[in-house]
């Protein structure tokens, strides 16, 4: 189409056409949103679908993200009080000491908790004699 058909179809030189049926201009169609139209969906229920879908998967997301800081904050909470009980035992009184073995004793009720416990506590022990000595 040259430049003066355009013009008097009311289009300027630079307006952008395609091709339509039987030789007419077709003017390109303008999304107007803020997404471009996703391809291959066409129907309203199709778009209604990909939109379900993508909430799901950001919803996902966000639970995942929010299980993932709490279990952070639960092991920084461990970390803290397995220090603190540590220090307890390190600085306290013997009878102290015998409260922190009783604890281990009746509150860890498996055997590889046990025993790490009590390798903890000989670690502290053997700390506490090199201070000493």
């Amino acid at each position: 189409m040259s430049n003066d058909e355009r013009e008097n179809q009311g289009m300027s030189a630079d307006d952008s056409v395609t091709p339509g049926g039987a030789g007419n201009p077709t003017p390109k169609k303008k999304t107007g949103g803020k997404h471009p139209p996703t391809p291959g969906v066409g129907s309203p229920a199709d778009r209604r679908r990909e939109r379900i879908r993508e909430l799901k998967a950001r919803l996902q997301r966000e639970q995942s993200r929010f299980t993932s800081q709490t279990r952070k904050e639960r092991n920084r909470q461990l970390y803290v009080f397995g220090a603190m009980v540590e220090v307890a035992y390190r600085d306290g009184t013997d009878e102290q000491r015998r409260t922190v073995m009783e604890w281990i004793e009746a509150f860890l009720t498996e055997d590889v908790h046990r025993k790490r416990a009590r390798a903890g506590v000989e670690r502290i022990d053997a700390e506490r004699s090199r201070k000493d000595g």
